[in-house]
């Protein structure tokens, strides 16, 4: 009978998990975002350091420089180009998976709600239950005074 009288903890629990699993997933999105802003700050810095040698090798092909330095030039941009593209790629995997994680997230929370509307309900429902218990009794002792009054 005292079962009856306090909220099931099962619920409590539901939900404290699901928002340790929000929490987490929300972790995740604030890694996937600095790492983002990181591979973003490397696409800037590639996309400069290349322009920079695609204007000397403008300039030195202009003061026709060694064949043998040409070519190191050329294969660096050639290299600065390839990481670019890498860089790229990663940008797009990143992307790709903080869509994935926000929808991850976005389920996360369903079941946070979800649980704590359960648990609130629950909590709602031993309320009631106790309030009419409550009543009953006071009901019952008015009634015993009652009948005790007439009696005398």
């Amino acid at each position: 009978m005292s079962d009856e009288l306090k909220p099931r903890q099962c619920w409590t629990f539901l939900a404290q998990k699901a928002q340790d699993a929000s929490n987490q997933i929300q972790t995740e999105l604030a890694q996937l975002q600095a790492r983002m802003q990181g591979l973003v700050q490397n696409q800037e810095r590639l996309k400069t350091l290349y322009e920079e040698y695609r204007q000397q090798a403008n300039a030195q092909g202009q003061e026709q420089s060694g064949m043998g330095a040409a070519m190191n030039q050329r294969q660096f941009m050639n290299q600065l180009l390839a990481l670019m593209q890498r860089v790229e790629l990663d940008v797009q995997t990143v992307k790709m998976q903080q869509s994935q994680t926000r929808q991850r997230l976005l389920e996360a929370e369903r079941e946070r709600l979800k649980m704590t509307s359960l648990a609130e309900q629950d909590a709602r429902n031993v309320q009631l239950n106790l309030n009419k218990r409550e009543q009953r009794q006071i009901d019952a002792l008015g009634l015993t005074q009652y009948n005790l009054r007439e009696a005398h």
